[in-house]
């Protein structure tokens, strides 16, 4: 029990410092600008003064999921909804999304976007984004509701798209002796059972689920990058896209830098000198540690909580990946 103690003090503090650490990092810390030569960020956990843009990290899988600040992962809709609302009370009128992901579920997706949408409405926000490495499918589909999307010339983006995947393991049960019996309430309450084929119906249900699943995607992308419907379908036949490739075909508006994207959302929004960035991604005090009671950091039971791997226990249904 007392080496328990001395460990999790000891990882508490190492997360103070690196905390405090990363804020001294970033204060003091100048990234090049094309056009003002710098830009500043700032720090949502110390309470700085009112920022000119807000940053929001759209970075791994995007899902529902339990908030966990401390040691969470991936791209969660139950904390980034929260994060436009805040936006909208604290009356930033600037929001740069800064994308790297494969995609995620379907439903979190688009919950995103249509927040998105909606702020840029009712609150006359403009929304720039930068994708990095990747931008895919669920992440594409955020980044579309955006007034203007920069990339680089080698992202991979695009993948506009649906995907359902249910394993047959017939063939193994039949070699091994093993059988499955089912009693359920109607033909299709199994849908999906690994242990059979699938039948014509089931495939024809799933199927439709799909193809609403992905006329909402398209209706969304068509939308939010002006395209009309026929072009976006004829586009999004689930293959992806270099920057290059996708800013032929209107997928995204410029190649540039993440400062070019800032320094583009700074103008529309007429700031005089060099903007002040706020990243409301980055966990807050009450984030990282309110959830954590005495009990759980003195015995070390932090990382073994069910929340900390509640995101890679979820197996989605329909996917945008």
């Amino acid at each position: 029990m007392k080496t328990d103690r001395i460990i999790a003090g000891t990882l508490v503090a190492l997360c103070f410092a690196s905390v405090i650490t990363g804020f001294i990092f970033q204060k003091n810390s100048n990234p090049t600008n094309a056009k003002s030569n710098s830009f500043s960020w700032s720090d949502s956990s110390f309470g700085i003064k009112k920022a000119d843009i807000a940053v929001i990290d759209i970075s791994g899988p995007i899902m529902y999921s339990e908030s966990n600040g401390f040691g969470s992962s991936g791209v969660n809709a139950n904390d980034i909804i929260p994060m436009l609302e805040q936006i909208k009370k604290d009356k930033i009128k600037g929001i740069f999304l800064r994308i790297n992901s494969p995609g995620g579920t379907a439903s979190a997706s688009q919950a995103i976007y249509e927040k998105i949408m909606f702020l840029k409405k009712n609150s006359n926000i403009k929304v720039v984004s930068f994708m990095e490495d990747i931008a895919a499918s669920g992440a594409y589909y955020i980044a579309s509701a955006s007034d203007v999307i920069y990339a680089n010339p080698s992202t991979l983006t695009g993948s506009i798209g649906v995907i359902m995947q249910i394993p047959n393991y017939t063939d193994l049960q039949n070699k091994i002796g093993y059988q499955t019996n089912t009693i359920k309430s109607g033909k299709f309450k199994d849908i999906g059972n690994s242990s059979r084929k699938m039948t014509d119906d089931e495939r024809t249900l799933l199927q439709n689920l799909i193809n609403d699943t992905y006329n909402e995607f398209a209706k969304a992308v068509s939308k939010g990058r002006k395209l009309s419907i026929e072009k976006v379908k004829q586009l999004g036949d689930g293959r992806i896209y270099t920057g290059n490739q996708a800013n032929d075909n209107k997928l995204i508006d410029k190649l540039g830098s993440e400062s070019d994207a800032i320094n583009e959302l700074a103008r529309e929004l007429k700031i005089d000198g060099e903007p002040k960035l706020k990243n409301y991604s980055k966990a807050s005090w009450e984030k990282l540690f309110g959830g954590l009671s005495s009990k759980s950091v003195i015995t070390g039971t932090v990382f073994d909580s069910p929340e900390f791997s509640a995101s890679f226990n979820k197996i989605p249904l329909t996917l945008y990946k």
